[in-house]
């Protein structure tokens, strides 16, 4: 009896032995295929992003860089539009100016998409301060002509009434 209890207890020992064998097995195999998956995506070359990015990120794609100096004004302006045309981008702010003065960075070849950018935002900027001069101008049209206008004068007349 004592000795098939311990044949039994041998027999369970060595089955364990196998399917944890085999279960590590099957890790290292998951292991080894994880690293061969992330060295494989170590060589391919990573896609440079688009739009609005950091200066270093910019210099960083060996394209070249161009500057241009906006106002606080326009910068909400100035991202919708260089969004539409696609154009990557960096914005720093010169802090050594008063008031404030942002430096545009753009790949030196986009060029093209500059000079577009660059139009449609200046167009786009000179037709609001042209907007609001002429409400301004309305404004005072208008209390001229109150001026000239003055107070009326209401008549009244009572007539007696039998």
């Amino acid at each position: 009896m004592q000795q098939e209890v311990e044949e039994k207890s041998i027999r369970l020992a060595v089955r364990t032995t196998e399917i944890s064998a085999r279960g590590m097995l099957r890790i290292l195999m998951a292991i080894k295929n994880h690293i061969d998956e992330k060295r494989a995506q170590a060589h391919l070359p990573q896609e440079p992003r688009h739009g609005r990015q950091s200066v270093k990120e910019l210099i960083g794609q060996g394209q070249g860089v161009t500057r241009v100096d906006l106002d606080q004004e326009g910068i909400r302006d100035f991202h919708k539009i260089a969004k539409k045309f696609g154009v990557d981008y960096a914005i720093i702010k010169d802090k050594g100016v008063e008031p404030p003065v942002y430096n545009v960075f753009f790949k030196a070849r986009d060029e093209d998409a500059i000079n577009k950018v660059i139009s449609a935002y200046t167009t786009k900027y000179l037709h609001r301060q042209h907007v609001k001069a002429s409400v301004i101008d309305k404004l005072n049209k208008a209390k001229e002509v109150a001026k000239e206008l003055g107070k009326k004068v209401v008549e009244r007349h009572k007539e007696a009434v039998r």
